[in-house]
């Protein structure tokens, strides 16, 4: 089922090259929700699913400006999530 069957209209697209002021909380409000399921995935603990929530977007927020747009924002951020994972699981 697409977005316009469901009613509900795609997550912003912040574009690459705007700042990352604007675009990491319009990321946040669309995609933080996807990333903190796939923290209680990988974690299985509330907790450790919010410190990924917040390792990710600190994360995109230093990296934005290398973020060119060939992939799409919620592909970037997964990334970024399970590196993080990797990370706090050492």
């Amino acid at each position: 089922m697409t977005e316009s069957e469901t009613g509900r209209e795609p997550p912003a697209r912040p574009a690459p090259g705007s700042s990352p002021e604007e675009a990491i909380p319009a990321l946040l409000e669309s995609y933080g929700g996807r990333i903190y399921a796939l923290g209680l995935s990988l974690c299985d603990d509330p907790a450790s699913a919010e410190d990924l929530v917040q390792e990710t977007f600190l994360r995109a927020l230093k990296s934005w400006d290398g973020f060119e747009g060939r992939s799409r924002p919620s592909t970037w951020l997964h990334t970024i999530a399970v590196r993080a994972c990797r990370r706090m699981q050492r």
